[in-house]
């Protein structure tokens, strides 16, 4: 049998949809559709492999609280703990696009028994993954961390919870702490959280991040700082493991394809695509599962790690045109965890056409917005599309938007000699930069013939340059 939780209509964030499986076991299904299939034998995963690996929803499960502190030691409170290490989790899940799910509040009248129901409750707000933070106790020279996950069945979502609980182990042993293992528990002698998020066909661990009880771990790596390092560790191994997320799907919101078959005028030697932020990470998605397709790529403030691009991928994209933008005071976007590294890798590679804009900060070039001592205005420093949109990002005497439309697939690459990226900041201070963004004739810039489509979702740009028309 196959059921709708409290009568909400599938597509709502909120809704619930359960089959029953051979064992009479409730399980939750992706859409109303899986759900009817699998109830009537037609598919026989609990969860679409599709909704596992792209886990976007993840339940963050700070342990203990309410009447239950957790465990106790060196002045320390687990549950203070727990709590501060998913805040720093939650914060880096979020900025990279995951909407995040908390099983308790801060401070709550939760009961003793509350562990028994958290992954329900979060399930109910779409959670896709569910991860429980504790922190261990026992005799004083006990030290390290250890992550449980049940044991791989054969299912997609307990293969994605050992996965995971690898990666995390992995990332915690890398800041320092001893490396105690990833434990796969068997049915009957499970965690409460662990058994139920099998029973309800997500993936599901539970970290523990050191022992309360050991002075050396807790002086380490129980600080405010130590949590938020703790946090952050645990934040980059759900990316790892999830990092097609649904809110990265491109397909959902632009069929290239369908549109290129419906509008036969666009020169498909000249498709171009960019994009800030969110954006900037489809951008480096989109160029990096289809190298061969864009003419040139233009991702600003990029969010894509580079440790998550292989060297096979490098090397396919590395005679692309492509020109990165980022700014050195950015807080949202770490650019040495992503455009510096990626872009000293094209370059080892033997990149001839990659540039880079890289500014020190994103001050106001307009002369309208001041300090009060007469300065330039600082923005935000994640804001340096700014520059982009300004028409103000050079490479030496090279400009990007001119760059951008010389650039065509060709059976050799559009290459404009200039010197190597730098980097330096690439504005030109005091240069009058209106005259680039005029619109002239030609193909020696991209603000001519254009149309564009934006995908709002996420920021990102793709141009398509009509062809010439026939007289």
């Amino acid at each position: 049998n196959a059921t709708v939780d409290d009568d909400l209509v599938e597509g709502s964030v909120n809704s619930s949809v359960y089959y029953s499986d051979d064992s009479g076991d409730a399980i939750q299904a992706a859409t109303i559709g899986d759900a009817l299939n699998a109830s009537n034998g037609v598919q026989s995963l609990s969860l679409t492999d599709t909704a596992v690996n792209g886990a976007y929803v993840i339940a963050l499960d700070p342990g203990h609280g309410g009447v239950d502190p957790g465990a106790q030691g060196n002045g320390k409170s687990e549950a203070d703990l727990t709590w501060k290490i998913a805040v720093a989790c939650k914060a880096k899940l979020e900025r990279y696009g995951f909407k995040v799910v908390m099983s308790r509040e801060q401070s709550g009248s939760y009961g003793s028994n509350d562990f028994l129901y958290r992954v329900q409750r979060c399930v109910k707000q779409g959670a896709q993954a569910f991860v429980s933070f504790h922190i261990n106790s026992g005799g004083s020279a006990a030290h390290g961390a250890e992550v449980y996950a049940p044991t791989a069945n054969g299912t997609s979502y307990t293969k994605a919870s050992v996965e995971l609980a690898q990666k995390v182990m992995n990332n915690l042993s890398a800041l320092g702490l001893t490396y105690r293992g990833v434990f796969q528990m068997t049915v009957g002698d499970e965690f409460a959280v662990i058994r139920c998020a099998r029973e309800q066909g997500i993936p599901g661990i539970l970290i523990e991040h050191g022992f309360i009880s050991n002075s050396g771990d807790v002086w380490n790596y129980f600080s405010d700082a130590g949590c938020k390092r703790l946090g952050e560790a645990d934040a980059d191994a759900i990316i790892a493991q999830f990092p097609r997320s649904s809110w990265m799907d491109y397909s959902a919101v632009f069929d290239a394809d369908y549109y290129l078959k419906n509008n036969p005028d666009v020169d498909t030697s000249k498709i171009y695509i960019g994009g800030c932020s969110n954006g900037g990470y489809m951008t480096m998605e989109m160029i990096l599962k289809h190298p061969d397709y864009f003419a040139a790529a233009f991702p600003i403030c990029e969010a894509y790690q580079d440790q998550y691009i292989t060297d096979a991928e490098i090397n396919a994209i590395k005679d692309m045109p492509i020109w990165f933008t980022y700014a050195k005071t950015d807080t949202t976007v770490d650019y040495t965890l992503c455009t510096e590294p990626t872009l000293k890798r094209l370059l080892a590679a033997g990149a001839k056409n990659v540039h880079v804009s890289a500014f020190d900060d994103v001050r106001d070039t307009s002369g309208e917005y001041k300090n009060e001592d007469g300065s330039a205005y600082e923005y935000n420093g994640h804001w340096f599309w700014i520059y982009w949109d300004n028409n103000e990002c050079y490479e030496g005497d090279l400009n990007a938007w001119k760059w951008l439309g010389q650039q065509a697939k060709a059976t050799s690459v559009v290459v404009t000699p200039t010197t190597k990226p730098t980097t330096k900041p690439t504005t030109k201070p005091g240069t009058d930069t209106k005259t680039d963004s005029t619109v002239k004739t030609g193909d020696e810039t991209a603000l001519t013939g254009l149309s564009f489509m934006m995908l709002a979702s996420a920021g990102a740009y793709i141009y398509l340059k009509r062809r010439e028309q026939v007289r």
